[in-house]
């Protein structure tokens, strides 16, 4: 709070309210990158939560190559949703 108050001089640094930041994400903690067994037409890409931003070009570059060629050059296949089924 002296921090907040020191950089920004008038400020009275009382919380309003509190909210929990809630998202998902996968068993393994890993990203969820290509297509799910037997739905070849649908390509996955998540749970990004909030560090998924930093890979957003990536991830971007991965979807499109997947949609578009069918196919990526980029390692993915330890994020493969396959890798959930039984």
């Amino acid at each position: 709070m002296q921090l907040v108050t020191a950089g920004l001089p008038g400020l009275a640094p009382k919380p309003l309210r509190g909210v929990a930041c809630m998202y998902t994400n996968t068993p393994d903690g890993h990203f969820v990158l290509g297509r799910p067994p037997g739905l070849e037409r649908i390509v996955m890409l998540g749970p990004m939560s909030g560090h998924g931003f930093k890979f957003a070009s990536a991830v971007g570059r991965i979807g499109a190559d997947l949609a578009v060629d069918g196919s990526t050059e980029l390692p993915i296949d330890s994020f493969s949703p396959a890798r959930f089924t039984a």
